[in-house]
């Protein structure tokens, strides 16, 4: 891992709940969010730091453990760029009525 932060969630859900309506809620959830991306787990394996580096983005993942009974949630950030100076940007771009991406919709970069 180069840099970046990768969060790894876990949450006891209230009732029933399986990995297709996590990812139904967390699309309506995230909807008109430009810089949230939800990826699919394939075989195991959630989303990577490397993915979101020199980005604002973040990528977020779920699936479920029937065994525990447990919902988990991973997202995976660039802490440079998702982190404090993104956020800073994309909040003054909204106070100064500026487009929410502007100066942060650059691809990610690859070290």
């Amino acid at each position: 891992m180069t840099r970046g932060i990768l969060a790894t969630c876990y949450a006891r859900p209230r009732g029933k709940v399986d990995t297709e309506r996590l990812y139904a809620a967390a699309a309506a959830a995230y909807r008109d969010e430009p810089f949230v991306k939800i990826v699919p787990t394939a075989k195991g394996q959630g989303p990577h730091t490397k993915w979101a580096t020199g980005s604002n983005l973040i990528f977020l993942s779920y699936a479920v453990n029937p065994d525990a009974g447990l919902v988990v949630a991973v997202a995976a950030i660039d802490n440079l760029g998702k982190g404090a100076a993104g956020q800073a940007m994309q909040n003054a771009n909204l106070m100064t009525g500026q487009p929410e991406t502007a100066g942060l919709a650059g691809l990610p970069l690859w070290p």
